[in-house]
Order: C-alpha cells, then structure tokens, then sequence
C-alpha cells in the first residue's frame, strides 16, 4: 500500500513535475521569442525612422538647391561642403549627379572623380525609373573604396524634366546606425543583421559577410519564409547548419529586413539546467514532501512570470523603468542581464532619435523656405516660421487653420483638383507655382515642392513653400527688356515680328488684309550729331508718343533700331484708309518741337507694304516695305510710298551689280578713259580728264553714275579711287616718256577719298611711284566736299599746293558757291559746270551766270575752265568772255587709251 501510495506519489510527482517542466519550457520559449521579437520590432522602427529622417534630410536639402548650382560643378560643389548637418548624417558622402549619371560634385572633395559615370549604378537606374526617392542596396563604394555602403537618392526635377539626382550614402564599416546594429547582442552569441529581399546581408557582426548572399534557398526556413512576407518569430537552422531562434521585421522604407538570430544551444541553456536540475530532484523527490516540490516549482516559474509581466508591460514604461530589477545569479539571472543590456541600447537608440529630430526641427524652423505638413483633411499639422512669415501669419494661427485658407480664391479650384487626381492615385507635379493670399490682402506668389511622407504614423504632405516674388519681378524686368525698346517704351524687334506674325494669322482667319508701315526719319543723324546724342533720344521719345496717338489701341507701333520705326495696321477694310493714316503720321512727325532751346523740325520718309499683295511672311513685308520707304527717300523724304513689284527688281539688280563691284577690281574690269582740254588762246592742247568706266562682263560699259554712288555706300571707293589715280598718272608719265608733250591730267575726288586719314601721303606715294611731276597732277573736288569741314579741308589743300599739285572746282555753280570759300581755299581753277553751258548763249540767264562765274573767276586770279562744250557758237562766247579752257564734244568725247594715243598722234582739230 506504501509502495502503492509511494509509487502514486511519485507517479504523481512525475506527471506533475513532467507537466510542469512541459509548462516552463513553453512558457520559457514562448517568453524569449517574444521578447526578442519585441526587440526586433523596437530595432527596426529604429532603423526606419533612421533612414525616413535621412530620406527628409535629402528632400528639404534638394528643395533649396538652385538650377544654376545644378550646372556648374563648383557651385554644387560648395552647396554640399555647406550642408553640415547632412555631412554629420551620411558618413560616407553626399552627391549630385546629372540626369545623364555623372558625378557633378560630391562631398568629402575627392580628386579626379568630377564627371565620373554612375549611370550603371543600380541606384541611377531605380531613381530614374521610378522618379522617386529609393533607397539602394549595398554596393562597393569608389569614394572610399573597399568600403560597402548604401545610397538613399533624391530625384530634383525641373519644368518636369529630371535636372539631377541629390544622394547620401552611408559606410556599412563606418560609425553609423547601421553598423551599430552588428554590436547589438543577445546573450553571448546571439546577434542581430540586416538583409534585403535579394538576400544580401547589409549589416553583420561578420564583416566579411555584408554584401554577400550566403544564405541560399532552402537551407533557413524562415529566412525564405521572411523574404516572401513573413514576420514573427521560430526555430529554424541556420546558413550555418546551427539551430537558432531566429526573429524577422520587416523595415517600412525600404525593402530590407531586419532579423536576429539566437543560437538554441544558449538561448535555451537555462531550461537545461533545470532540466538536469529537475531530474536530480526528482530523484531524491521521493524523501521530499510535497511542499518542497510546490516551494521548487513556484520558485523557478516566478522570475519567468515577472519577465514575461514584465515585457508585456513596456510599451507603458520608459527609460530605467523597463529594466528587470530582480538579482539572480543562475541562467535565469544571465538572460535577465542580457535582456537589461538590450533595452539600455534600445534606449540609447531611441535618445538618438529624438535627438535627430529636435535638429531636424531646428533645421526646419530656421530655413529660408517654408515648411508645411498637411493631412488628408486639408489640415495644417506643421508650419515652421518661413512659411507662417510668407502669409503673414504666427505658426500657432497657422496651425488652427486649413490650407484652403492660405489660397489666393483664384488658385483655389487648382488645389482642389490637384487633391482629387492625387486621391485617384493619378500623376500630379511634384513642383508648381501658385498664388497665397497675404493676411494684408495681398498676394504672395509661391513654388511649391511637394512630397508624400510620413508623420505620427500617417500618410501626409510635406510642402515646401519658397516665396518668388523677387523672381516675379525680375522675370517682369527681363520680358521688358527682352521685348521692349528701353528708349521709347516700344515694342522692339522681337516684339514686332511676334505681332505681326500674329497679325497674318488673324488676317487669314478673317479673310481681310493687314499692312505694315516702315518709317525713317529724314535728317535724324544731322540732328544727332549736332545736337547730341541726348537731345537726339529725346526727339526719338517725341516721335514714338506722336506715332501712337495717329493709330488705334490694336495697333502696334514699334522701334526697331536707330530712328527707324515700324507700325502695324490690322484689320483693313479699305487700302484707301492708308493714305489717311500716313498722312496723319507724317503731319503729326512734322510739326516743331524745342530741343536744346532750339526749335526743330523734322519729317519722315514711309514705305508701305500690304498682305499679302506685297509678302506672305513676316521677314517678306519687312523687307519690301523698307525698300518702299527707300523709294519714298530718293522721290525727295516727307513722303509715304508703297511697295512694288519693280523695286524688288531694281534691289535685286542692285544687289547683283554690288556682288560684281566687289571683284571687278580683281578681274581688271576698270579702265579709264580720258578726254582732252584745250587753251582757248593757243589753241593747243593742255590737259585731260580722266574719266573711269566700268566695262561689266554682263552689262557691258557702265558709266560712273552706274557704280559710283554704290563703290561711296560700301566703301570700295578709297581701292577704286587709289587705281584710277595710279593709272591716270601712270599713263600721263607714259606718254610723256614716250615723246608727247607734257600734259595736265585731271582725277576726280569724291569726299570719301580726301578726308581719309593719310591722303596726303597717298598723293605723294603716286606721284613717286609713277614719276609724274605734282605741276601735272589736277585734283577735281566738289564745293560740297570742302565746305562740310572747312577747316580740316583747307588744311588739306594747302599741303597739296606747296606740294605742286593743281587743284580745281569741279562742276561750279551747282553747289555752295560761296565766294569766302574761293577766296580763303588755295584754288587754281574753277570748272563751269555743263549745266550752265548747254543753252548759252541763247538763254539769257545762264549766260549772265557764265559770265558772272568767269569774271569773279579772274578777279580772284583764277583760270577758268568750261564743260560740255558742244558747238562753236558755245566756243565763240567762251572766246568773249575771256574764258582759259575748254573741255566737251566739240574737242572730243572721253576716249579709251588707245584711241586717246591716237588722237595724240593725229593732232586736235576742232569738228566743225
């Protein structure tokens, strides 16, 4: 019965020592799975709050980076250098990258890596395609090279278009939060890592394991099952064939996993022991009363009662109040040590936290931009003091307000719609521009970059708000100036061609015709330089506001250049309408204004062009309504003129006949021919004129009035001039070299040529190179040549005559004909110009002229020569009037060189 009882007793004891083992060990395993979960848990939103404040630490750094730093390498260069805090929490480097995958700049400065490509970078890649900020997977680094890091990018767009890529990495063997993870421990073996969902380890206590995917499908159960999704806790065997309890997290960011991995062997040690302990006891369990077993078995489930009470109460404890206050020296006081340990770190970790958040606030309180967070509700959950200062409210009235408050009404429906393709999930731009309304009532005009993120644990905005106002203005200024004549307030070129454009398009859809008026001032340069260039800008002022008030409001006056203006008629019923309307402008241009004290007056000069008669293009009207206005110029200035087809003709002959010009003196197409002057007295022979000719390939012999004018306009004149005065005293220096008496020839000067800078030597450099004697050289000049600088062309003249050479006024009577300039200017001779000569001496006046001209002529003691003489009775009053020389067709027409040699040799007859 005893060994009956005795053996119930123990058979009792068994199951119930059996029971309660079972118990302890469940409750035991059940206990450090939890609590290492919980640890798992604590340590991955750790590493996610990280990595989000990293993430947000990038976006509001790429928010103040300006295009132009984008461009320029160093001046990225020094935005990054600048941006400590980001320096302090990226310990490997910060970048820019070009959307093309080139390193702009990075900071720590490292030489010869400018321009180096990235673009094969898996992180380029992902930030590209998505257009969002990513975070990569380790990769080895070049900045530091040996060392695995991993990049957090920033995509920074600009009119939508991708401008560059703003990036920090972190040294997976540096002193971050990531690598603090590989010294966070479980016991004494037990450790906790960090994977992706490609299997590679990015944190380890292992060194030589980040980076690598040594864990293969297969060999860790759970390990596969985390990668599919799983999170929690279990037994499983590890890539290392050791059985471990293995906890897995999931990180919210990103892709990654955060898991830990306790050996059984230790994690388990303490059960045993008491295993072993148990047994033992219940070996001598027999001599022992039941109180000892129940005094055994509440000792050795209270501490794991208290642990596991413990654990489920530290979400509502903090700091030194999570820690295990119970002393033991067993396994059970081993685990309650490492537990202890566990929560210090995990405490620190969360201190670190909240110590990056105070500097993030900090940062984000005393930035140039406005910060806002807005939820769902529209509502305003953070505003730093940029953004309540744009709208000129206190960050604690922003916050009891919506956004909707803040909107300019007219941007409002914007923001409304822009919230419900958002709500749709549709792409909306992460940056624009908007308009807020001031708490003054004024508007404030905003650039806006939003970005989706996270805050207490909810889905929210974050709005970074920069106040362009500034900008406005300056963009206003530019368009001014871009577009508008900073004189006269005019449209300016560019402007005009965009109306006028315009202008044809409307005439098309309305079927009706629209011309364009292109006026030059007549005189404009006179004044200019006489009056000064101020007085000058004021009278193109004047003209700008007369020209607007002759048209309507749909009209368009513009300057395009110098005192050339340009208006714009739309919409023309009748072409009759135009006459009334140039008339207007020319009578409105025409009336006096005071400059400098000085009543002026001024005309104007239009040419008129009409689409699409006259051009079906911008640049066509422009061009034949100047050409118009040319023809209204040389049909004498104050006049309007439309376009016809004939001017385009004669311009493009014109243009043809200046291409020629240009290389006629190359090709030896000049020649020179030469017509004789004859004493009245002697009868004989005493100079020659030399006359130049073009002998064109096309047109044939063209006299000067066909290329003079246009050699004067390009400035071929001086070359021209230089040849024909070499070849007439070349030639001259022959005939005399070759026995024929010495004579005297006459070269034509045009202004152009005697007011050149070194005419003086030039005159000397013929004379000597051809060895014609100065006393045979006469140099014809203008009236109007010497009087329009008197001073400086007497200066001139004096040097040629002590030099020897003849000088003479060529076609007298036609110009000045003052009688100062004959006396004052050192004159040998004076030509009468044929003008005056053809109807003598049947027409009283002209001979009256003739013989004033001849006698004040030898009075002043000079001689006196007459053009176009053509018959004798014009010879017979010559001879009367005592006049020295004669020169025309009764003589001879101008000769080539070679009939001009013949007439040398033959002798001069008079034709009768």
């Amino acid at each position: 019965m005893a060994l009956a009882v005795s053996s119930l007793f123990v058979c009792s004891l068994a199951i119930l020592a059996f029971l309660s083992l079972s118990y302890i060990e469940r409750e035991y395993k059940q206990s450090i799975s939890n609590q290492q979960y919980t640890l798992v848990s604590a340590l991955a939103e750790n590493v996610d709050d990280k990595l989000r404040i990293a993430q947000n630490s990038l976006l509001a750094a790429a928010a103040n980076i300006t295009l132009e730093e984008l461009r320029d390498s160093h001046k990225a260069q020094r935005f990054l250098d600048n941006r400590y805090s980001l320096l302090a929490l990226f310990d490997n480097a910060i970048f820019v990258f070009s959307p093309e995958g080139k390193i702009v700049a990075e900071s720590p400065y490292r030489e010869h890596r400018r321009g180096r490509d990235i673009s094969f970078r898996d992180y380029f890649k992902d930030t590209v395609a998505r257009g969002r900020p990513v975070i990569s997977s380790p990769y080895l680094s070049t900045h530091n090279p040996g060392h695995p890091c991993v990049m957090l990018t920033v995509p920074i767009y600009s009119n939508g278009k991708l401008a560059a890529i703003f990036g920090g990495s972190f040294d997976l063997l540096g002193q971050n939060f990531l690598e603090d993870l590989s010294h966070t421990r479980i016991g004494k073996t037990g450790y906790v890592y960090l994977f992706d969902n490609h299997r590679t380890i990015i944190a380890h206590p292992e060194k030589n394991r980040i980076m690598h995917r040594d864990v293969p499908v297969g060999i860790n159960r759970l390990f596969d099952k985390s990668i599919a999704g799983f999170e929690g806790s279990g037994e499983t065997r590890n890539s290392r064939r050791i059985e471990t309890l293995s906890s897995f997290k999931h990180l919210k960011t990103t892709d990654w996993i955060l898991a830990a991995s306790y050996p059984i062997v230790e994690a388990y040690a303490p059960l045993k022991t008491n295993r072993i302990y148990f047994i033992t006891v219940m070996a001598v369990g027999t001599s022992v009363t039941l109180l000892f077993v129940w005094f055994l078995m509440q000792r050795l489930t209270s501490p794991l009662s208290l642990i596991t009470r413990h654990v489920e109460a530290i979400p509502d404890k903090s700091g030194l109040h999570n820690l295990i206050n119970l002393e033991r020296k067993d396994e059970l006081g081993t685990l309650i040590n490492a537990f202890n340990s566990m929560i210090l770190s995990l405490d620190q970790h969360q201190n670190a936290l909240r110590e990056s958040e105070s500097n993030f606030r900090a940062l984000a309180d005393n930035a140039n931009d406005g910060l806002q967070i807005i939820t769902d509700s529209s509502h305003l959950a953070y505003v730093n003091k940029r953004a309540a200062e744009i709208v000129g409210y206190s960050v604690e009235e922003m916050l009891l307000t919506t956004i909707e408050t803040i909107i300019h009404p007219d941007h409002l429906q914007m923001i409304i719609e822009r919230k419900a393709k958002t709500d749709a999930g549709e792409f909306v731009p992460k940056q624009f521009e908007i308009m807020l309304a001031h708490r003054n009532g004024s508007c404030v005009p905003v650039e806006v970059t939003t970005a989706r993120t996270i805050w207490q644990g909810k889905q929210v905005e974050l709005a970074i708000v920069r106040d362009i106002t500034d900008r406005k203005k300056a963009e206003d200024e530019i368009q001014q100036l871009a577009y508008y004549d900073t004189l006269t307030g005019l449209p300016n070129r560019s402007l005009l061609q965009d109306r006028l454009g315009q202008g044809i398009v409307q005439a098309v859809r309305d079927n009706r015709k629209v011309a364009i008026m292109f006026l030059d001032l007549d005189r404009f340069k006179s004044i200019n330089d006489t009056l000064g260039h101020v007085a000058g800008d004021s009278l193109l002022a004047t003209v700008a506001e007369r020209l607007t008030e002759c048209v309507r409001e749909t009209d368009t006056v513009a300057r395009i250049g110098g005192d050339e203006f340009v208006i714009i008629i739309s919409a023309i019923e009748h072409a009759e309408d135009l006459n009334k309307i140039a008339e207007k402008i020319l009578a409105a241009i025409s009336k006096p204004l005071v400059l400098n004290d000085q009543e002026i007056f001024i005309t104007a000069s239009i040419g008129i062009a009409i689409y699409p008669e006259d051009g079906t293009d911008v640049q066509g009207l422009l061009k034949n309504a100047d050409l118009a206005m040319y023809k209204a110029k040389d049909q004498g200035k104050n006049a309007f003129q439309y376009f016809s087809r004939e001017m385009n003709v004669q311009a493009l002959e014109h243009l043809i006949l200046e291409n020629s010009l240009r290389r006629a003196l190359e090709r030896n197409e000049f020649v020179i021919f030469y017509q004789p002057q004859m004493d009245l007295k002697s009868g004989r022979l005493v100079g020659m004129e030399a006359l130049i000719r073009w002998q064109h390939p096309d047109l044939g012999l063209l006299p000067p009035s066909r290329f003079i004018p246009m050699a004067e306009e390009t400035g071929l004149i001086l070359p021209i001039g230089e040849w024909a005065l070499q070849t007439a005293c070349a030639k001259n220096r022959a005939w005399m070299d070759a026995g024929f008496m010495p004579l005297r020839v006459a070269v034509n000067l045009c202004g152009i040529q005697f007011r050149q800078k070194k005419f003086i030597e030039l005159i000397e450099a013929v004379l000597k190179k051809t060895g014609l004697a100065p006393s045979q050289l006469e140099l014809e000049l203008t009236e109007s040549m010497l009087m329009s600088k008197a001073e400086e062309s007497t200066t001139v003249l004096h040097k040629l005559k002590e030099m020897g050479v003849s000088l003479a006024i060529d076609d007298f009577g036609t110009g000045y004909s003052s009688l100062s300039y004959l006396k004052n200017f050192p004159i040998n001779r004076v030509k009468i110009d044929r003008s005056f000569i053809r109807d003598v001496p049947n027409n009283p006046d002209d001979t009256a002229i003739v013989s004033a001209i001849i006698a004040m002529a030898h009075n002043l003691n000079l001689k006196v020569t007459a053009e176009g003489v053509e018959n004798h009775s014009q010879l017979e009053f010559l001879s009367t009037r005592n006049c020295n020389e004669i020169q025309g067709y009764l003589l001879s027409s101008p000769l080539p060189e070679a009939e001009f040699t013949r007439f040398l040799r033959g002798g001069m007859m008079i034709q009768e």
